[in-house]
């Protein structure tokens, strides 16, 4: 049998107007049109009756489908989004010869939603999957803060170009249907490894832009990798051994380009220890980002503020930025202490 009427699985990604390919014979795609699939592409007929199906599918009846397409059998399957957003994200569809079994397991695909309207440094909404199956967590939560996500992140190349990307969808720069792709290694709560492919759209919220996403474990057809040059685990260790048994300052890691602390090295002090896990309203957020400015461009900037969590209590701060790669696609390291005098009447532009 020709390699292109092998069976296979196509992960369709449909979390915009289009329908495109992130997956195909154990290979991640970039979003690539339906018709450059290999299998589709010789029978363009094909292209139409997978676009069909994800049509049902959005329209109303998102159950999984069989069909028929000459002498090969098709058998469709819905990712839906989280339960914030529950629209159709991508749908796993098994191409095979019409006598062959369709398989009893699928991939193992997850799906996650960030809203930038959101007050404050937005939240990744996850579906059961993303937060149950990929990271491990039980019971698995809706939501997550970003420092809750990176920390199991080991290996993320693309992860200076994200923060970026995203500040280009949210400030417009960058237009809807704009996409950002990664693979990414990764550690679930039991410490198994994995590897993943998230494929990420922008699409319109309203008078924004929200941005949802595809996660897909690959790691049963492109293993993760045991790092030994330097990777996330190794600043983790550096970071760890160079504060010591000092509980008086916490270590995060933040993006120059959104100013969110995407994980927490060591565990901020006091009251602050709620930081990894809400995120912080800045007494004055344009007085932090000039100060993120600054690091950005290399300098190591120090300052006392107010900041707020879920609880609307006011909390003085203490914070360092310390720049570890300058530049706009740069990340640095953001030290808070508790200040010692009382916490400051809050107001948002204080």
């Amino acid at each position: 049998m020709s390699t292109d009427t092998q069976a296979t699985w196509l992960l369709v990604e449909a979390m915009g107007d289009r329908c495109t390919v992130i997956y195909e014979y154990d290979s991640p795609r970039a979003f690539q049109t339906l018709e450059r699939a290999r299998i589709v592409h010789a029978r363009r007929g094909l292209a139409d009756s997978i676009k069909e199906l994800v049509l049902k599918m959005k329209s109303g009846d998102p159950s999984p489908k069989l069909d028929i397409y000459g002498d090969l059998r098709l058998a469709a399957e819905p990712v839906m989004g989280p339960e914030r957003d529950p629209h159709l994200y991508a749908v796993k569809v098994w191409i095979g010869p019409i006598d062959a079994q369709v398989p009893t397991e699928s991939r193992i695909v997850g799906t996650m939603m960030w809203d930038p309207t959101d007050k404050g440094d937005p939240i990744t909404y996850h579906d059961p999957v993303t937060d149950g199956v990929i990271l491990g967590y039980d019971p698995p939560a809706t939501q997550r803060i970003s420092a809750q996500v990176f920390r199991h992140y080991q290996y993320y190349p693309k992860e200076h170009l994200l923060g970026p990307w995203v500040e280009a969808i949210k400030d417009g720069r960058k237009p809807a249907a704009d996409t950002f792709d990664a693979k990414i290694d990764l550690t679930r709560t039991d410490n198994q490894l994995l590897r993943v492919f998230i494929a990420m759209r922008a699409v319109k919220a309203g008078t924004s832009h929200a941005i949802r996403g595809v996660i897909h474990d690959i790691s049963d057809v492109d293993p993760p990798t045991e790092w030994s040059g330097f990777d996330k685990q190794t600043a983790r260790s550096a970071i760890s051994a160079t504060v010591g048994d000092d509980r008086t300052t916490g270590w995060g890691h933040v993006n120059f380009a959104t100013g969110i602390v995407l994980e927490w090295y060591t565990t901020p002090p006091g009251d602050l220890r709620v930081w990894e896990f809400q995120n912080a309203r800045w007494a004055d957020e344009r007085e932090y980002f000039s100060y993120l400015e600054r690091a950005k461009n290399g300098e190591r900037v120090s300052f006392s503020t107010v900041v707020r969590f879920n609880d609307e209590i006011p909390r003085s701060v203490k914070v360092a930025i310390s720049p570890a790669n300058p530049g706009d696609v740069g990340n640095g390291f953001l030290i808070v202490k508790e200040e010692d005098n009382p916490a400051l009447e809050f107001h948002p532009m204080w």
